[in-house]
């Protein structure tokens, strides 16, 4: 039990030092979105790159600071959003109404 509780340690030290890492992310986007701002609409240039850039910035901000925020703000409402649709599909299926089950179990 020991070992468990050691590698979740170390899970979520690693996933708060990804997330802290990968925060400048968002800093690094807002500076080129200002640049093409700027750009843009004051010297009339506008760039090729500056929006591709912020979201290829974006995507990897995403994913790899996600697990960090899953760790502490999303996990309750994920399980009350199973809970609740653990119940309406007990319902529906003592209603008799297996057509609307489809978009339930392709949701979860």
């Amino acid at each position: 039990m020991a070992v468990l509780l050691g590698y979740c340690r170390l899970i979520t030290a690693l996933n708060r030092w990804v997330a802290t890492v990968v925060s400048a992310f968002v800093f690094i986007m807002v500076a080129v979105i200002s640049y093409e701002v700027v750009s843009r609409y004051f010297f009339n240039a506008p760039t090729t790159w500056a929006m591709e850039l912020a979201t290829l910035l974006f995507g990897p901000y995403f994913l790899l600071a996600g697990p960090y925020i899953l760790r502490f703000f999303v996990t309750s409402c994920g399980f009350s959003l199973i809970e609740q649709t653990a119940h309406r599909a007990a319902n529906q299926v003592d209603h008799g109404d297996e057509v609307s089950l489809v978009p339930i179990a392709t949701c979860a």
